[in-house]
């Protein structure tokens, strides 16, 4: 069984941000550097392309927010 915790710092917009801030960055870093903004699904989604389950999302005091995600080893 593999355990384990992934914490990644990141921004996760919400999807009330997606008409404002969120699109200003996601083209900001598309251009700059290839990549995008994400939502917390987005990013569930991408997490469990690589084995991994998202647990949660910590908000936090600043502009980023904590990723916390696990081994996905399926339901028991």
């Amino acid at each position: 069984m593999s355990t384990g915790l992934v914490e990644l710092p990141r921004s996760v917009c919400t999807t009330a941000e997606l008409t404002s801030r969120c699109r200003w960055l996601d083209l900001a870093v598309l251009l700059s550097i290839g990549g995008r903004e994400r939502t917390a699904a987005e990013y569930g989604d991408l997490l469990a392309r690589g084995g991994l389950r998202l647990r949660r999302v910590v908000a936090t005091a600043g502009p980023h927010s904590i990723i916390e995600a696990v081994p996905d080893v399926g339901e028991n």
